[in-house]
């Protein structure tokens, strides 16, 4: 078992040895992503940015290198739902068969981490996020209605917060914790910063990785499109169910 030291948190991401800019094993957006960020946060001590990656270019990869040069302290990353969630818990989890720091060779020595900790359930405390460099959750975990976990959480316990599908951004739960800690470093990555609805996601744009250039690298190897028409549709209004064929809805839009 890992002894806690206040002081191994902080500064970890500043002082450890890590391979990023010649790193071979890394992908061009990736570094090209990271040095727009740490730039960006050299030049100003907090803000929200804005990463575009097409899918397929190593978004999670991405994440684990962010720590890196800037964060000072504790990092959150925080996905839309479980199962991206428990993704990007493998890439981070040090004590795993294959986590992308070790594969990529960005670091060599894991004795004094970054130690990962999940947010999950009843299982997971506090006390196991202060022993952590990196804490991992999903959206609905950390800022639920219940809101049992953002209240305990100091509003500087984390310098860097790194958002997973950043389009998301502008909906209220991901706002509870933007308030919570105002003065973190918050990072949203994301494959398409236009939303169905219409609303701008928050953040300033910094970098963005261009679709051909993906397909050109071969990060990129297919794409498949796939249209789904239903056969029917039914919909209830004021107590009335009606159901109409996909014919019969296509003349009536006409």
């Amino acid at each position: 078992m890992r002894k806690f030291n206040e002081a191994s948190i902080e500064q970890f991401f500043q002082k450890a040895p890590y391979k990023i800019e010649d790193n071979e094993n890394l992908r061009e957006p990736q570094i090209e992503a990271y040095l727009a960020t740490k730039g960006y946060f050299h030049k100003h001590c907090k803000g929200h940015v804005i990463l575009q990656l097409p899918v397929g270019c190593g978004k999670t990869g991405l994440m684990a290198i962010l720590l890196f040069g800037i964060s000072t302290d504790r990092v959150l990353i925080v996905a839309p739902n479980l199962e991206i969630r428990r993704g990007i818990f493998g890439e981070f989890d040090i004590s795993g068969p294959n986590p992308f720091l070790k594969k990529t060779g960005v670091l060599t020595n894991f004795s004094k981490g970054p130690f990962p900790a999940v947010l999950e359930g009843e299982n997971a405390n506090v006390s196991d996020c202060q022993k952590s460099h990196v804490v991992i959750t999903n959206i609905q975990q950390l800022a639920s209605s219940a809101d049992r976990w953002l209240p305990q959480f100091p509003a500087d316990f984390f310098d860097l917060i790194l958002i997973d599908e950043g389009h998301h951004n502008v909906a209220s739960s991901w706002m509870k914790v933007f308030d919570k800690f105002p003065e973190a470093k918050v990072v949203s990555l994301t494959a398409t910063p236009i939303r169905g609805d219409g609303q701008r996601i928050i953040g300033i744009p910094i970098y963005r990785y261009p679709f051909n250039r993906a397909m050109v690298k071969g990060y990129i190897k297919q794409i498949t499109s796939v249209n789904v028409a239903p056969k029917k549709i039914s919909f209830t209004y004021k107590g009335d169910k009606r159901e109409h064929t996909l014919e019969e809805v296509l003349q009536l839009r006409e």
